[in-house]
Order: structure tokens, then sequence, then C-alpha cells
């Protein structure tokens, strides 16, 4: 009896977990497929898809790290464009200022240039720049000064006799006479000189430099009692200068003829400052001949140089005063013997 009631009660329960399961499968198959409704759906992206966007991402952040390139370019090319503009309008202002400071020392220093008729008893001696002197001086502004100079004259060719083949002689009153003798004709006592532009072409420093000191004590015993004044010879343009003659070597002989003039108690007058540019350059507005061989005198050039002269000479006389005790009687200097 026991085992009977065991036996349905297991085909009981068989039974009802069979209805169960069929009742939950029926309730399955009719609820609708998520497809249908779509809320709930969601398809892997493909390789391809996946490939697209990131390459689209990068190309955004490729245009971006570009454009920020070409701003911080921009940024940059502005910042450089201001600082130029402001260190152009510095330089500018500075070279102003120079200009007008150098006006004004010029102005303040016109009160001691001598007048013009102080060269009444001056004669000049030069070569083709001391020519180009005398043309401006035919203005009055040099007084009734002489002019005994010839293009291409030098110290060393000076000395040559007047009847040597291819000398280059000055003329004097129409006919060509040597240096010392022009200079004798005239009566003049101040002898001012600027010569060696030719010497140191062809004989290089220290040939000039001979040729130099041989023409001064042939012209003091020709010309006994004469005051010599010599000129430095001025600077080339910076684009003209040549391997035999530039603004080297130029400047070497100034200081050589300094030297030479100290030693020996002449006068020695540095036109460097006149008509250079501060860096040892003829300045473009000062030559007379910018396209050809770019070291003479333009009337401008020649202007300032007998302004420089002027004062230098003013000066130099103010200072001799100032060394000179009262009531003291001149003696015959030096530079006269």
């Amino acid at each position: 009896m026991k085992f009977i009631r065991l036996f349905v009660s297991s085909v009981l329960a068989v039974a009802v977990l069979f209805l169960c399961s069929n009742a939950f499968e029926g309730q399955r198959r009719q609820l609708p497929a998520e497809d249908k409704i779509g809320a709930f759906t969601y398809d892997e992206p493909s390789a391809a898809d996946n490939s697209a966007a990131e390459k689209e991402r990068q190309a955004q952040i490729r245009a971006q790290e570009e454009k920020q390139r070409k701003e911080a370019e921009e940024r940059k090319k502005h910042e450089e464009q201001r600082k130029k503009a402001e260190e152009e309008k510095k330089k500018k202002e500075a070279e102003e200022l120079k200009k007008k400071q150098e006006e004004a020392s010029r102005e303040a220093e016109k009160k001691y240039a001598v007048d013009s008729d102080w060269f009444d008893d001056a004669v000049f001696v030069g070569d083709s720049l001391t020519v180009m002197l005398s043309i401006y001086a035919e203005a009055g502004e040099v007084g009734d000064a002489d002019f005994v100079c010839a293009s291409s004259l030098g110290y060393n060719n000076a000395l040559w006799d007047l009847k040597q083949p291819g000398n280059v002689h000055p003329l004097y009153k129409g006919k060509k006479c040597t240096t010392f003798d022009g200079v004798k004709q005239t009566g003049k006592k101040k002898v001012i000189i600027m010569l060696g532009m030719n010497d140191i072409g062809v004989y290089g420093v220290d040939g000039a430099m001979d040729g130099m000191k041989e023409f001064t004590e042939r012209m003091l015993r020709k010309n006994p009692g004469i005051t010599l004044y010599f000129q430095s010879v001025t600077p080339m343009l910076k684009n003209k200068q040549r391997s035999d003659l530039n603004n080297k070597n130029i400047p070497e002989f100034d200081n050589k003829l300094k030297a030479y003039c100290e030693e020996k108690g002449y006068k020695y007058v540095d036109l460097i400052p006149a008509v250079s540019d501060g860096k040892g350059n003829l300045v473009y507005e000062n030559c007379g001949d910018p396209d050809e061989m770019g070291l003479h005198p333009s009337m401008t050039g020649c202007a300032k140089w007998v302004e420089y002269l002027k004062i230098f000479i003013g000066k130099d006389e103010e200072k001799n005063k100032a060394s000179k005790p009262e009531n003291s009687v001149d003696e015959v200097s030096e530079s006269s013997r």
C-alpha cells in the first residue's frame, strides 16, 4: 500500500512538471521578437566601420594640430615683425639723435672757425682731390688762397725732374713747374698739403712715407719760413676699395704721417671725421665719383672739408695763444725752419 502511494505521487509530480513546461514554452512563443520592438537590439560595428571612424578621428586631430601650428607661426611672425619695427624705430631715433647732436656740436664749434680771409696767405698743394677743392674755392670760401695741384700728383713723382717724360707736375699761371717752385712763385707762407693717395697705390705705405719725408725736406729748403699743414688722406667708398688702395692702408699711412708731424712739429689735420661715416668709409654724399673711383670729393664733401679745416685752424690758434705767455716775442717754429 505504501508503495502504491509513492508510485502515484511520482506519476503526478512528473505530470505537473510536463504541464508547466508546455505552458511556459507556449508563452515564450507568444512573446514578440526583440528585433521587431527595436529597444534592445545592438549590432556590433564591423571592422570597416571601426577603421573609417578612427581615420576620421585622426584626421580631425591632425586638422586641429595643423590649425594650432599655423596660429603659433602667425603669432611668432607678428611678434618678430613687432620687434623688428620697434628695433628700426629705436635705431632711427638713435640716428636722428646722433645727427642732431653732431649738428649741435658743429654749430658750437663754428665759433672757433677762422674767416675765409685767413687763407689769403695760404697755398693748397695736392692731387686730383685738391683740384676738386680748387673748383669749390671759386665761391670764395677760402679767401684768396692759391692752388698748386695736379691730377695723379704724389710725394714721389713731385720729386721728378721737370724734363722727365711722363711727369705730372702742376701748372701755375699757365706754366708747368715743380710743386716747390710753384709754392715759391705764390709767395704764400701757409702751405696746406694733401698728397699720398697716388703714392700708396704705387709704392705702398712705407714707400709713400719715404717720398713724403724727402718732399718735405725739399719744400722747406726751397721755401724757408713757411708753415706746413699736412692733411690726412681721406677714405674711399666702401664698395670701391682696391687691393693696392683701400680703407685699411689709407689710415695706416695717415697714422704714420701723424706721428711724423708730431715728431717734427708740423701741423697735422685729420679730415676723416669731416667726410667719413664713422667706420672709416667715405660717405656717399661726400663723394663726387661714386660710379667710378669712389674717392674724389663732391661739392658737399668740399664744403665739409673747408668747414672742418677752418675750425681746426681756429682751435689751433686759440691753443697757441693760450700757451704763450703775455708780451712774449714770437719765435720761428720748427715747422718754419
